[in-house]
């Protein structure tokens, strides 16, 4: 048993090694020749679904594209890490991220996916369960290709390209693309900062006559507890919650600020620390497993 953990920590230090630590030191056109590099030793590896080609298109995305078919598109070219281990491996990894396996309900007829991103937690529902997914994305590029990403279950999702808090008011949103950590929470470095109008997950429910909504996957960036205080009066069509409180308010945690809304509703919940991305899981709701 000893010796399983000491085999499973080298494997994380020499995957943080190639995936993080090697990449920082590279810039761009170097970075896209080094995970071609990587795509090509996973194939030889026989990864499930590997990589069979990187572009970088017109728009300065990168187009991901797997010999099984399915083509992912990026806005970063440092996103790209998380495929070089083949599409399955990068699906299932998001799921277990977000403890998706602590619900004893997989009936998930209906997920909301807030801080959606390029859509890997949607496209990983959409692949493993017969749901509706519902994406919202503020950052437009971003929104771009989470939406070129979802045209494959476009009969089952539907995308918004829109800024969820507690107040609906216009609101400056800053913009820091290059480092996946664009907000209303003004990061120390950012690009580009824009005004932008906010709707709250309790008017985004009732405009779209969302009765019920199964799964409520969130990252925010640390924005979790305002829009969570959004919910207003309809808190009860939430049945569960899986929400990423990793340290992205200015290096801090929005863990106790979460911990505290499942507490004042009478929500159970159970923490968890993923080993191997570091993110920090707040699950809870009404299917929540019980030890």
């Amino acid at each position: 048993m000893k010796s399983t953990r000491i085999i499973s920590h080298l494997k994380m230090k020499i995957a943080k090694l190639f995936l993080v630590s090697l990449p920082s030191l590279l810039n761009k056109p170097l970075l896209l020749l080094y995970y071609k590099y990587l795509a090509k030793v996973r194939r030889l590896q026989r990864v499930s679904k590997p990589i069979k080609q990187i572009e970088r298109d017109r728009k300065e995305n990168y187009r991901i594209t797997f010999y099984s078919g399915p083509t992912i598109l990026v806005p970063q070219i440092e996103r790209v890490s998380r495929f070089v281990s083949g599409y399955e491996r990068a699906i299932q990894r998001i799921v277990s991220q977000y403890k998706i396996g602590e619900l004893e309900n997989s009936n998930f007829e209906t997920i909301i996916d807030v801080g959606a991103n390029v859509g890997e937690f949607s496209l990983a529902m959409l692949s493993f369960y017969q749901t509706r997914v519902i994406a919202v994305e503020p950052v437009d590029r971003t929104f771009q290709c989470l939406k070129e990403n979802l045209e494959a279950f476009s009969n089952r999702s539907e995308c918004f390209n829109l800024a969820l808090s507690n107040n609906e008011e216009e609101t400056n949103f800053f913009i820091a693309e290059d480092l996946e950590n664009s907000s209303f929470i003004r990061p120390e470095v950012f690009q580009s900062q824009r005004v932008v109008h906010t709707e709250t997950l309790e008017k985004f429910l009732e405009r779209r006559n969302i009765k019920k909504v199964d799964l409520l996957k969130m990252d925010a960036e640390g924005f979790e507890p305002e829009v969570l205080s959004g919910l207003g009066k309809l808190l009860h069509r939430i049945v569960n919650y899986t929400i990423d409180c990793s340290p992205e308010r200015l290096g801090k945690s929005t863990t106790n600020e979460v911990r505290q809304f499942f507490v004042l509703n009478q929500i159970p919940y159970r923490e968890f620390t993923d080993k191997e991305s570091g993110r920090v899981i707040l699950v809870g709701g009404k299917n929540l497993k019980v030890d």
